[in-house]
């Protein structure tokens, strides 16, 4: 399976379904080509209806001779996990060795205001760096947790956190059904360190603090 899969992949005209505007304008090229719905996808005998993230049915591109199907939908039919690095423009299938960047590649789905990813383009400095994506967690009374679909495809979270204030702010990781990960007391001015947290299997997972501002970066997942 994992040899047929590795083999197909190679062949496979890779369409992600990314944004070109993150792409360098050098790297794009117009082409006409066709959305076609008259080809079919069988997989182990089963005819396949191929959909993107958000559960819409996507379609083969015919071009030149060949055909292109959409990798996210693929490799979801093949079980090989797939993502997507903005900041270097890479579609990685399968395991990523080290993980990948947790803030540019995930977007929570409650308390977005206070995600800032690459692509807002919006700096803070923190513990003496400049760090251009983070998550902010503060906003006094009004803040949300922020909570991300992680699909249950993941094993590990890791990040380095820090706490502008002189008092200690605790932090908090929840699974699924409400389920408490782990915590983590961040004391306040101390130079960021590192830590990680088990998310197994996790499908949702939010996070949340006792105290603001406390800010979290170097965020990878794998």
């Amino acid at each position: 399976m994992k040899k047929k899969a590795s083999a197909f992949f190679i062949f496979l005209a890779l369409v992600f379904g990314m944004a070109t505007g993150a792409l360098a304008a050098g790297n794009l090229e117009a082409i006409s080509a066709y959305l076609n719905r008259g080809i079919k996808i069988v997989y182990n005998g089963q005819t396949q209806s191929m959909t993107d993230a958000a559960a819409k049915v996507v379609y083969p591109i015919s071009y030149n001779g060949t055909t292109y199907l959409p990798v996210r939908a693929v490799s979801g039919m093949l079980g090989v996990d797939v993502s997507w690095d903005g900041a270097t423009n890479t579609v990685f299938l399968g395991k990523i060795p080290g993980g990948i960047d947790f803030i540019d590649n995930f977007e929570p789905y409650v308390g977005g205001k206070f995600h800032y990813s690459t692509s807002e383009k919006s700096t803070k400095m923190i513990a003496g760096k400049t760090y251009d994506h983070f998550l902010s967690l503060g906003g006094g009374v009004q803040f949300e947790p922020l909570r991300y679909d992680l699909a249950g495809k993941y094993e590990t979270l890791t990040f380095k956190a820090y706490y502008d204030s002189s008092s200690t702010s605790t932090l908090y990781f929840w699974g699924d059904n409400d389920t408490l990960l782990k915590t983590f007391e961040i004391e306040g001015q101390d130079l960021p360190k590192e830590y990680s947290v088990d998310i197994s299997g996790v499908q949702q997972l939010t996070i949340d603090r006792s105290l603001m501002t406390l800010y979290l970066f170097d965020m990878t997942i794998e």
